[in-house]
């Protein structure tokens, strides 16, 4: 009987420490824009990527928001979780671009690799910015590069006019 006692101990412990840490751990995923600031961002990259050809004029956004999809490029959190951050735009349909999208609050560029050293200037500036390693800074550099040599793949052949 008492070994009995002694195993539902420490079920109840695991139970209770399981439950802790996933309080910290939904805690932690708060997002720090409201829904409708994110909604901005989304409908600013929405003009952008119709404006590129990339997505269709019409839709709302909630049909548009299941077409595209914008991660952060190293953590890869989605948009709203950060105040600022540097984020990969893509939409789900073949042979269309990534594109790159810088996040200062409410702020934001959209960059296209196609114009790299433009791109890599401008993700530099953000980066200056903040008081980052420099194996962040370089992390960072390399994943614009991985998305404009994607970018560069992404077209069958004799498609690409360069």
């Amino acid at each position: 009987m008492m070994r009995k006692s002694k195993d539902s101990k420490w079920f109840y412990i695991l139970i209770i420490i399981c439950f802790l840490s996933l309080n910290v751990s939904v805690s932690v995923a708060q997002m720090v824009n409201s829904q409708s600031d994110v909604n901005i961002i989304k409908k600013g990259v929405v003009d952008f990527l119709i404006s590129q050809g990339d997505l269709e004029k019409g839709g709302e956004l909630e049909d548009y928001d299941k077409r595209m999809h914008m991660e952060e490029l190293l953590d890869e959190t989605v948009l709203g979780y950060k105040r600022s951050g540097i984020y990969r735009v893509r939409v789900f349909t073949s042979h269309t671009k990534q594109y790159v999208l810088i996040k200062n609050n409410l702020e934001y560029d959209i960059l296209d690799t196609d114009n790299l050293g433009v791109a890599l200037k401008s993700v530099a500036d953000f980066l200056a910015a903040r008081e980052l390693s420099n194996d962040k800074i370089l992390a960072y550099m390399k994943a614009v590069i991985k998305i404009y040599e994607i970018n560069e793949k992404r077209n069958p052949v004799g498609l690409k006019n360069d």
